[in-house]
């Protein structure tokens, strides 16, 4: 987990280092928009190309489900070598979320 500032943004030296190398074309974002009770996220190619457009999700298994399996599909489909998902922090309601995240190995960045 990383946290950034919103003066920081993507913390661009640590954010360069975690894609030299690495075919842009291949690179997932993954923006994540918190709130108490449904969550919004879309999946875009590193130029910003949407892949998935918005859709909504719960912090519940199911929900979680549904993000992740998002996520797989268009990594499978882009052969994707990164995936990049970036999260507000927003009092509580974001850590359940990049805990559940973390846990299958997705790389989260926590915008502050």
């Amino acid at each position: 987990m990383r946290l950034l500032n919103g003066k920081q943004g993507l913390r661009r030296s640590q954010f360069a280092k975690e894609i030299r190398g690495i075919d842009l074309e291949k690179v997932l974002i993954v923006p994540i928009n918190v709130s108490k009770v449904l969550q919004k996220a879309m999946i875009l190619n590193y130029y910003g190309e949407p892949i998935e457009t918005s859709f909504s999700f719960m912090v519940s298994k199911t929900g979680m489900k549904v993000l992740t399996d998002k996520i797989e599909r268009a990594k499978k489909s882009l052969q994707t070598d990164k995936v990049f998902i970036g999260i507000e922090a927003t009092g509580h309601h974001y850590e359940d979320i990049v805990r559940i995240l973390m846990g299958k190995g997705f790389s989260v960045h926590i915008i502050m």
